[in-house]
């Protein structure tokens, strides 16, 4: 896992350049350093420029380091990521190239060279990668097919620019910083910017399973891996169990590979018991977990089901407990520190996590993928209360509606949570089932974000929620759980879930990695019919079936909750003067971007408990701290 860096250019680059990149991104390698800087061979080629930060996971030697160039000269690369089946595609290749280290960089960089981008079709892993190709004076990048490693590019003053993260890109002062509203309104739909975006109007994100090609000054994009229509479904439900087993058992023994230790997060829910269960057995000595929680607040609290899993499994675990302070101070560092607007507020017990994991370990597997691939969220249970709510008559929903509206909401206890999941059924409510899967995602909606704007502020060609429910209606599966699944592993999983994890892990140099998105398992969970995973209100049923023997019986029965944080009392709290500050009107009219009075309106209505803004809220308060940081300008005509 590391970060990369690069600068194609028709003049000279002076090392400088291309160091300060890479050193921007010192906490996703700490490792070491690696610069390639290379002169323009021919007339009308250009110049390269690229740069690397490691952390050492395999090979530790210096024969694993990068810019790595093959025997010929021909191709370098920068690499960030694991090949997690590298030792067997190392065996093909080995009979016709000469191997200087045991690195799956050298793999992927031997296997480019004989068969290009179909070669990527034959990797389990994670990756971002940039390959210089000498013979034709090109550069290609490429993304991993879910999206779990970023890679974003600039042109500025006709320059080629590539970072693994935005603030390696804003080393160069010709990055243009203009806020892109067609971001912005993504922003405030989903809490984060999906592919192509990003917050910079200059600045664009290559998206998941995707290659950029760049020569003579000019871009092509193409698109190496999309999700295939679904394999055969198995025969029976037996058989599905069966394979689903065996996949996730050859995942989970693949991703605990490595030069040095590994553990897993284990937060307390099916997933990662589940992963921890796996690993437990495939070790080859006991697993070290990690949990975290929260002292005194029960509804944030899961130790002690993560306590029962590790018992049960034999691992050497450590409890986190956070105070209050420690997790507030995380929360404000994370502010002080953001290159790109992020509202997840699961990002800060993520980033506290990691942070306490790396003390001990450089990599963790972590259960994320298992909810977009099973259905396990409450979303998915709500859409099979949807045919039966559509029959009543239409002035009762509306009625309904209006009634939920004034249902209180308070996520510190279970049942308040329950009543807040009523209240989004029954007020966003829509007769069309992809405009129902859009609603109960949105943070701000339409209406929202035209009260929150200025005037200019909305782009009149974006709609993210039109892009994101035709995500939904494309889907080749036959039934709306299928096609709701499908469009979260095309939008939800790499816009929010991965890049939080990507962000917080790579924020302390550790490596995170995903055993539940394996193409293997990928594809098998997506010939599963949907009514396997989701019978009645039991969310992944097929998952937990079979892998019983792994879960305590006690842990099946809990209720689900996410890696939440007691945000909403924080803003009535201790963040109250960091809202005041950011959120307050003089502070917003100098920004030009939200209308003040919008934003009191959430203010007042959060503080006196008649809603729970604290989503919204946060993400207001991401992005000006962000603006403060970056300090962007807003849309041409709107300073």
């Amino acid at each position: 896992m590391c970060g990369i860096s690069g600068i194609i250019s028709g003049r000279l680059l002076k090392p400088g350049r291309i160091e300060a990149m890479t050193r921007a991104l010192a906490h996703r390698g700490p490792d070491g350093e690696g610069i390639w800087i290379n002169r323009a061979r021919r007339p009308g080629d250009p110049h390269v420029g690229l740069g690397h930060r490691r952390l050492s996971i395999v090979d530790l030697s210096a024969a694993g380091a990068q810019p790595m160039t093959n025997e010929d000269g021909r191709l370098t690369i920068v690499f960030n990521g694991e090949i997690y089946n590298h030792e067997t595609l190392r065996r093909e290749l080995a009979a016709r190239h000469p191997f200087r280290s045991r690195s799956d960089t050298e793999v992927l960089l031997h296997g480019w060279e004989e068969e290009g981008s179909a070669f990527l079709r034959r990797v389990d892993g994670m990756f971002a990668f940039a390959i210089w190709d000498a013979r034709d004076a090109s550069l290609t990048l490429g993304r991993d097919p879910i999206g779990e490693k970023p890679l974003l590019y600039a042109e500025a003053d006709g320059e080629f620019l590539f970072a693994s993260e935005l603030a390696a890109l804003l080393c160069d002062p010709e990055v243009r910083r203009e806020i892109d509203p067609e971001a912005l309104s993504h922003y405030l739909a989903w809490n984060a910017v999906p592919a192509p975006w990003t917050m910079l109007r200059g600045v664009r994100r290559l998206g998941p399973g995707r290659l950029l090609r760049v020569a003579r000054g000019k871009l092509e994009e193409s698109i190496y891996w999309s999700p295939p229509d679904p394999d055969e479904a198995p025969a029976d439900r037996r058989e599905a169990e069966r394979r689903l087993r065996e996949a996730l058992d050859r995942s989970v023994a693949l991703r605990l590979r490595g030069d040095v230790p590994a553990g897993a997060f284990l937060s307390g829910g099916i997933d990662s018991t589940i992963v921890v269960g796996l690993a437990a057995r495939a070790s080859s000595g006991p697993l070290r977990t990690f949990s975290v929680g929260f002292e005194g607040q029960p509804a944030f609290d899961e130790r002690a089901a993560a306590r029962e899993a590790a018992r049960m499994h034999g691992t050497l675990h450590t409890e986190i407990v956070l105070d209050p302070r420690e997790a507030l101070g995380e929360a404000e560092s994370f502010l002080s520190e953001i290159d790109e607007p992020f509202a997840d507020s699961s990002a800060i017990p993520t980033s506290l996590l990691a942070r306490h994991t790396r003390s001990q370990v450089k990599v963790a597997l972590s259960g994320d993928g298992a909810d977009e691939l099973f259905a396990g969220y409450w979303k998915y249970v709500a859409e099979t209360f949807a045919g039966p709510y559509t029959q009543l008559p239409k002035g009762l929903r509306l009625g309904l509606a209006r009634m939920a509206r004034n249902l209180p909401e308070d996520r510190r206890t279970f049942a308040g949570e329950s009543v807040r999941r009523l209240r989004k059924f029954l007020s966003r409510f829509q007769d069309d089932a992809a405009a129902r899967y859009v609603s109960w995602m949105l943070v701000f909606d339409a209406g929202g974000r035209r009260d929150l704007l200025n005037d200019g502020l909305i782009h009149p060609g974006t709609d993210p929620e039109a892009m994101l429910a035709a995500l939904c209606r494309s889907s080749s599966s036959p039934d709306v759980l299928g096609a709701m699944l499908d469009a979260d592993l095309r939008h939800t999983l790499p816009t929010d879930m991965l890049a939080k994890v990507d962000r917080m892990s790579m924020r302390h140099g550790l490596e995170v990695r995903v055993p539940f998105l394996a193409p293997e398992v990928v594809s098998l969970a997506r010939s599963i019919p949907a009514r396997w995973k989701l019978r009645g209100t039991r969310r992944k049923a097929i998952l937990i079936d079979a892998c019983a023997d792994l879960i305590p019986p006690a842990l099946r029965r809990r209720p689900k909750r996410g890696f939440e944080i007691p945000l909403a009392e924080w803003l009535r709290g201790d963040l109250r003067p960091l809202v005041g500050d950011l959120l307050g009107e003089p502070s917003l009219r100098r920004r030009g971007i939200f209308r003040p009075g919008a934003v009191s309106k959430l203010l007042r209505e959060h503080q006196d408990r008649r809603a729970d803004h604290a989503s919204r809220i946060w993400n207001l308060l991401v992005f000006c701290a962000w603006q403060d940081r970056v300090g962007p300008a807003p849309p041409a005509g709107q300073a």
